[in-house]
């Protein structure tokens, strides 16, 4: 499972049209791809959190009172903190490896009409994967 840090950010009819990109539907993108949407976006972020489905699961089994645990390996980032810090504070067992680069995110566009985009990237793994 690959650990992900979730932005959702709230987006116009406007700013999401100037993605080029269909609404509703998941779309993997690489960092590129997603460092040109974001930047201009960040001020507009609702919520950031620790995502990826594995991660999503661990945290809702520690929030019922069950041990719980999460192996994954993210940047040595702000975001990579962010997501040990995330998973912690939610009663977590965090086992994290680090590495040099970017913790994979995952933007999730949010429209007024309430729809969800998410543009998820795995830049450490994939960074890890090619030295292998």
């Amino acid at each position: 499972m690959q650990p992900l840090y979730d932005l959702q950010i709230e987006v116009s009819d406007e700013e999401f049209t100037s993605t080029g990109l269909t609404k509703g539907g998941m779309f993997l993108v690489s960092h590129e791809e997603q460092q040109k949407i974001v930047p201009s976006l960040y001020n507009k972020i609702v919520s950031a959190s620790p995502g990826g489905s594995g991660a999503n699961t661990m945290q809702g089994i520690a929030l019922l009172g069950t041990t719980s645990a999460y192996t994954g390996h993210v940047g040595q980032d702000d975001h990579g903190r962010l997501y040990r810090a995330g998973l912690e504070a939610n009663g977590v067992q965090v086992h994290l490896g680090s590495s040099e680069g970017d913790t994979g995110i995952c933007v999730v566009l949010l429209t007024p009409e309430g729809e969800r985009t998410c543009l998820p990237t795995s830049a450490v793994l994939c960074t890890c994967l090619e030295k292998m």
